[in-house]
Order: C-alpha cells, then structure tokens, then sequence
C-alpha cells in the first residue's frame, strides 16, 4: 500500500516482552524506516502513557499511529483515538499495531506473526480497513468507568487470573503463563452468579467465565469467541457456566481450538448491546478490557460500528 504522507508515530512499550522488544529496537529502526519513511518513535513511561500519546498525534492530525506491544498497548493507544470523556476524536488517523507481548491475542484473529521483522514487512502491504470497537462502562472505585477495547471484554474466572497475573512468572511465554494462572485460579475461583440482559438473550445463573468480544481470541491463544467478526456490527457473547474442575480440565483444550462452542455448559450469541449485574454474587466481579483489568460489574457492554481505521 501507498503509506500516508503525514507524520507517523510509533509507540512502543519498552516492557512488552519482558522487555526483549527494547533490545531490539536499534535493529527494528532501519526496518521500520524502510517502510515508513520518516517517521517518530515514542517510547511509553508509566500505565496509560500510550494513551497520552496517542491522543496527541490524534488531535494533531498525524496519518498514522503504530503500536509496537502487546494487547495492553493496543488498548491503551485505541482509547487514545478518543477524549478524555470517551468521545470520537475527529481524525484522519489511522491504526496499526506490531504485536510483541505476552498475549498477542488481537493479532491472532487476523494471523499476524509475532515476528516483529515478519510484521513490519507485512506493513508494506497492508490496507486500510474500517472495524468495530467494543465499549464498556463499568463500576470502578470513584464511580463509573467508560472505556473502549479493540479485542475482548471479560469477567468470571477471568478477571480472577487477570490479578494474578499481575505477579505470575512469564518465562513459561505467553500459552504457558496464562494456563499456569488458569490452572491455579481453577483450584480457588468459585463461579458467581450473574445476570444477562440483552435485546438478544436473557440469562442468569452462575459464571465461571463470560464476556462480549470483538475479536476471537483472548487468554495467551484461548479462541474463545470463534464466530466473532471485527466489522459486523456486532459483539459476539460468550457464557461459559460454572462447572466442576474434572468438567474444567477436559474442557481447557477445547477452548484453545474453538470446539468448547459445542459444550451443554457453553452459550454463544451475537448482540450490539448488553447489560450485566451480578446480584447475589460473594465477590467482586473484575472485568478484563483487552487483558486490562478495568472495574467491576455491574456494566454494559456495547459495540462501536466502523469505530477506527486499521492498516491490516
């Protein structure tokens, strides 16, 4: 493709990989260069500074906004794309990401490599196309929290291995921690009991992991929203009900290829908008926005049509 002729950032999180992709950004450089041109390289410096400065080369306009990271990082610069009160920034920006994290889910749906050489060079003939984005309010600390997600929104089990990742190893790479974690909060986590409303399904029962998702994986390679479509206008609803460990182990495998989708205890379906309390439930719900834990339930999930434009 014909790459933009305005400026172009790319922002990189030097802690993605366990911090193997600040390494080797010297040798990225002329790669990059090749296929950019000019172009400027920010580096991240604290939790939300993606956000920051992405944000700045949405309002001013730039062609061109790169994230070289993980899913974290995705999420931080697509919530950059919108004001501090969670509305579109009027731009001709465009987005394109570079995976090089832990997780690397969002890439999965379109078979990027995580080879950051293999991506850059996919750039060359990349187009642009118009997605979806997820939004979500959910109950936070001080109040509501409104915040926009590109791949995934979780809650259940989920949220309750999220937290524990925020200490778990991550030399096992990205399958090996996120099943290390799984398999640890399988022995502790107690389903909870949650409540779906929809104008496409109403459900209530106990949760062992659900969510509404844009793209299809999540969890370090877990395919658990298979049908799911980035431009359709839709969030594709996944509730997995609370099951016994034995039930659990056997059905782990299933999840990673797409085939838990045939299980009694799994519900698959498509919805623009949804709201979801958790009335009766012993603990917190946590939420996972793109792997990020953002609030609790009770919150409503919906789905921004043609939200961004994505060089894929």
């Amino acid at each position: 493709m014909n790459m933009p002729t305005t400026k172009t950032r790319v922002i990189l999180n030097p802690a993605s990989a366990n911090g193997k992709t600040l390494k080797r950004v010297e040798r990225l450089k002329p790669a990059l260069k090749s296929v950019l041109g000019e172009y400027e390289l920010a580096f991240t410096e604290a939790p939300e500074h993606a956000t920051v400065l992405s944000r700045e080369a949405v309002r001013e306009g730039y062609g061109l906004v790169i994230s070289v990271g993980g899913d974290g990082t995705n999420h931080e610069i697509v919530n950059g794309f919108f004001d501090e009160d969670a509305r579109r920034i009027d731009s001709p920006t465009r987005f394109a990401f570079l995976a090089s994290g832990t997780g690397g889910d969002f890439r999965r749906t379109f078979g990027h490599p995580l080879d950051l050489e293999k991506a850059i060079a996919r750039l060359k003939t990349a187009q642009p196309q118009k997605i979806d984005l997820g939004k979500a309010v959910t109950t936070g600390a001080q109040g509501p929290l409104t915040r926009h997600y590109i791949n995934s929104a979780t809650f259940g089990l989920s949220g309750y291995v999220g937290q524990m990742l925020l200490t778990a190893p991550k030399n096992l790479g990205a399958t090996g921690t996120y099943l290390y974690a799984t398999l640890k909060g399988l022995l502790t986590y107690e389903p909870q009991p949650v409540q779906f409303k929809s104008a496409e399904k109403t459900w209530e029962g106990t949760v062992a992991i659900a969510g509404f998702c844009n793209g299809q994986y999540f969890g370090g390679g877990m395919k658990v929203a298979p049908h799911a479509q980035v431009a359709d206008g839709l969030l594709d609803g996944v509730i997995v009900e609370g099951m016994s460990l034995p039930a659990w182990l056997m059905a782990i495998p299933r999840v990673y290829t797409g085939a838990h989708q045939h299980l009694k205890k799994v519900s698959m379906f498509h919805t623009q908008s949804a709201e979801v309390t958790c009335d009766g439930a012993a603990t917190p719900m946590h939420i996972e926005l793109d792997g990020e834990l953002t609030g609790t339930l009770p919150a409503r999930f919906e789905v921004v049509p043609q939200a961004i434009e994505v060089l894929i």
